[in-house]
């Protein structure tokens, strides 16, 4: 489990939420979506702990809100 400051972490931890990071960038926003469709990420930790969110991060994860039934279908739907 990772500790509450991201410094704390060893550097295996924060190696691996680089990695995390870097794969969810990698086909932004097709594979932020993978990770919400299979339940890896939720919608409340989308927004958790964020400032300032830029709108157009917003509008993506306010998508998700709306379809949270429809988990399953492609992004483009």
């Amino acid at each position: 489990m990772a500790l509450r400051h991201f410094e704390a972490n060893g550097v295996a931890v924060r190696h691996g939420v680089f990695e995390y990071a870097w794969w969810l960038l990698l086909d932004w926003p097709n594979n932020l979506y993978s990770a919400w469709l299979t339940g890896s990420v939720r919608y409340n930790q989308l927004l958790k702990d964020f400032k300032n969110i830029p709108n157009w991060y917003m509008q993506f994860v306010l998508m998700l809100k709306v379809h949270y039934q429809q988990r399953g279908g492609s992004l483009s739907q």
